[in-house]
């Protein structure tokens, strides 16, 4: 694939008018952020994982006592699993967003199942909504570079994830279309390769 691509991040373009219309619109103001970030799908999986755990931390109700299974700490712990129906308290199956990511990475570093990026430690149910989506994404923003690892297998695994999250992910369509043609960049440039 030949299509012009900013030197610093890499970002693609479908020829070089548009590459000098996008920095002309302020592509030099966002260039560092993107290459920092690990280049352009790793940048906008970055912000619909922040995103999604603000509306996950946002949305869920913690019951007083509630702590997270992973870590024991309490605040800003988030359920969507149904720990509060197979464990029968509501105190249960709560966590940090953060701590959920850091098991699933961990947890795939080891060459357990992708299973952790899906579904809770404790009730086994898939994650649902926003958590499922966060998951998603971090999966995707650390495996987005690593496109030659195992035939690039795990990039593929990683947008497969983010994919139907996107799909799934609870809220209203209006949301949805917009959580989707921000994840078009990603799928379009790993089309492109």
């Amino acid at each position: 694939y030949d299509a012009p691509r900013c030197i610093r991040c890499h970002t693609r373009y479908c020829n070089t008018e548009c590459q000098h219309q996008h920095w002309l619109a302020g592509h030099k103001k966002k260039c560092k952020k993107i290459t920092n970030a690990g280049g352009a799908e790793a940048h906008h999986a970055s912000k619909i994982l922040a995103k999604a755990t603000a509306a996950a931390e946002e949305k869920t109700k913690v019951p007083v006592g509630a702590k997270c299974y992973l870590c024991g700490k309490g605040e800003n712990i988030v359920r969507d699993c149904l720990c509060e129906y197979r464990q029968k308290t509501r105190t249960k199956g709560f966590a940090h967003v953060a701590c959920l990511i850091r098991r699933a990475h961990n947890g795939n570093q080891r060459g357990e199942s992708w299973e952790r990026y899906l579904k809770c430690g404790l009730c086994e149910s898939l994650f649902y909504g926003q958590v499922r989506l966060a998951l998603a994404a971090a999966s995707y923003v650390k495996f987005s570079s690593e496109a030659e690892e195992r035939g690039g297998y795990c990039q593929t695994r990683a947008l497969s994830l983010l994919g139907r999250a996107l799909a799934y992910t609870d809220g209203s369509q209006v949301q949805r279309v917009e959580d989707a043609k921000a994840a078009l960049p990603i799928l379009e440039s790993c089309l492109a390769t």
